[in-house]
């Protein structure tokens, strides 16, 4: 029994593999036809289900199921019918065992066969190179030092679904109704919490303000259930993201800066 393994390029995806098998095994058909005359038929055993629907499929005109396509009419031109059949996977089937063997010693082999990368792939490629040019640029601007302090990592900034409030874009960006940004934009006269400990900031409506102190304390509480208190800022975005828009979402401004409200 003649046994072939074939190599694709790591970027492939497994549909290709499971398509470049029987475009394979209908050249070896190929090349046992001797006598065209004869008339035979051939049948290909597959365990993707996917790969006989697409070769199906009126709407798939993918190249590796175009080719099979073509080679199957060819054969069946030179008195070769061709059958595909399906074939259930993991279930010792003994050729089909083989095949999975070959196809993990075929991983090892130095000369790669196909090098056709699905646009996804490349799509993918360029969202990653993408990304690391974003964060490089991230980590080198001086600016947004709030926001960097919640989000250090733009991959992980996109893979939040962030519902962006007017509290929320607030804290997250420390541009709002806070008094150390209303003053050094000489919109107040001083950048003190009306709580009367500390310049406020993000960093203390976020873990000193004591007019927040029962809404942090829900936010204390369950950060404790998992972790510690205080948390940093990246923390309270990658691990509790849920509990601390809800805390943002709790303060009231107007009420917070009440005493504030001078030029």
């Amino acid at each position: 029994m003649e046994q072939l393994k074939f190599k694709l390029d790591n970027r492939c995806s497994k549909n290709q593999a499971e398509q470049l098998a029987n475009v394979k095994a209908l050249e070896v058909t190929e090349s046992q036809q001797e006598n065209q005359n004869e008339h035979r038929t051939a049948v290909i055993y597959t365990d993707s289900k996917i790969t006989l629907d697409s070769i199906m499929s009126t709407k798939n005109h993918n190249h590796l199921i175009e080719e099979i396509r073509e080679r199957a009419v060819t054969l069946n031109k030179n008195n070769c019918k061709i059958e595909f059949k399906w074939v259930k996977a993991h279930a010792r089937i003994f050729g089909n065992e083989i095949a999975d063997r070959l196809a993990k010693e075929a991983t090892q082999n130095n000369y790669v066969t196909y090098r056709s990368i699905p646009k996804s792939a490349i799509k993918k490629d360029m969202q990653k190179e993408s990304i690391r040019k974003w964060q490089h640029q991230w980590e080198e601007i001086k600016k947004g030092v709030i926001t960097k302090a919640f989000f250090p990592s733009v991959e992980r900034r996109l893979a939040v679904n962030l519902n962006l409030s007017p509290k929320v874009a607030t804290i997250m960006t420390s541009h709002g109704n806070i008094p150390s940004y209303l003053h050094r934009l000489k919109i107040i006269g001083s950048p003190e919490c009306p709580c009367k400990h500390g310049i406020q900031t993000v960093h203390h409506l976020t873990f000193q303000c004591n007019r927040l102190k029962n809404e942090r304390e829900i936010l204390k509480t369950s950060v404790l259930k998992v972790g510690n208190w205080p948390v940093s800022k990246s923390k309270l975005t990658n691990r509790y993201l849920k509990q601390f828009i809800r805390y943002i979402n709790s303060m009231d401004f107007e009420k917070i800066n009440h005493s504030n409200k001078q030029m």
